[in-house]
């Protein structure tokens, strides 16, 4: 099996922003000003699709401190312009993890509804005030699709595993026909997966780019990183870096994987055969130095 992680993986990894909606009194320019405030310090894509609305709208981003990013959940900090100043921002999970907050109907119906298009959905709130989501688009690869079709030729399973929302896992492994998705998962959380996954089909790669992909990386038969696109942390945990970010190279490196197994199977066998021959001949004392030496050292040659 082949375990794959969405973001910059499956898709190309440039988030945009497509729908800000806001709740109790707030308007856009007051969600976009602090969640773009939050995400100048992140190294998360999302980040950087936030920060660049804002400086499209011309909206000056809110300046924070203390801020802390728990990875896979979400980042918080303290706001020096807005009267409120502890801001959370991630998903709804690890808002209502923070505080002691009640999320509305219609707020979960909204984030519903996005995520079920597929969207990541991510929510700011102002100590235990909900003050919007924002929903985030990012396109699917197009070799994507070719890409899982010839994977599946060569007999290996497709697995989806990822920490956005189930919503959104769902949705592109519909698109690309994967039956096994996993999501909402933790750094650690994939690495447990690629774990069961390993007792199930004995060997398991992992593809995957970010800092949330090293353990998994780690912990994987063969784990392969992407290269260009990737984080030093994943490029330093993996087997293989794919020098460039086009998946079109991977089911090439899994034939060459493949064919170099066999060769060296065979190598192997070939060796241990023509020395146990070689050993026969000498009991009955049919061999000499010369095939002594052949069986040795020269059977590498052919081998």
């Amino acid at each position: 099996a082949i375990a794959f992680d969405k973001t910059k993986t499956l898709t190309l990894g440039e988030p945009e922003i497509s729908d800000i909606v806001t709740f109790n009194g707030f308007k856009n320019e007051d969600v976009l000003a602090c969640a773009a405030g939050l995400e100048i310090f992140s190294e998360h894509p999302i980040a950087k699709s936030l920060i660049d609305k804002a400086k499209e709208l011309g909206i000056d981003t809110h300046k924070f401190y203390d801020f802390e990013s728990i990875t896979g959940k979400g980042v918080k900090g303290q706001c020096t312009v807005c009267e409120d100043s502890a801001h959370f921002l991630g998903s709804l999970k690890f808002i209502k993890e923070q505080q002691n907050i009640k999320v509305d109907r219609e707020i979960i119906d909204k984030i519903d509804e996005y995520e079920k298009q597929g969207k990541t959905v991510i929510v700011m709130s102002e100590n235990a005030t909900i003050k919007g989501i924002i929903a985030i688009t990012d396109k699917m690869r197009d070799e994507a699709k070719s890409i899982i079709e010839n994977i599946k030729k060569l007999g290996i399973k497709p697995v989806i595993l990822t920490g956005d929302t189930n919503a959104s896992a769902k949705y592109i492994a519909s698109a690309l026909s994967i039956e096994e998705t996993k999501a909402s998962l933790l750094p650690q959380d994939k690495a447990e997966e690629i774990e069961r996954l390993k007792q199930k089909y004995r060997s398991v790669a992992m593809l995957g780019d970010g800092v949330n992909d090293a353990p998994a990386l780690a912990s994987a038969s063969v784990g392969i990183s992407m290269g260009s696109v990737g984080s030093d942390v994943a490029i330093e945990n993996s087997d293989i870096a794919l020098m460039n970010d086009n998946l079109r190279t991977l089911p090439y490196l899994l034939k060459l994987g493949k064919k170099s197994s066999a060769i060296i199977k065979f190598n192997i066998i070939a060796a241990i055969l023509i020395k146990f021959i070689v050993l026969i001949l000498a009991t009955f004392g049919l061999s000499n130095l010369t095939l002594a030496i052949f069986a040795d050292v020269g059977v590498t040659i052919f081998c």
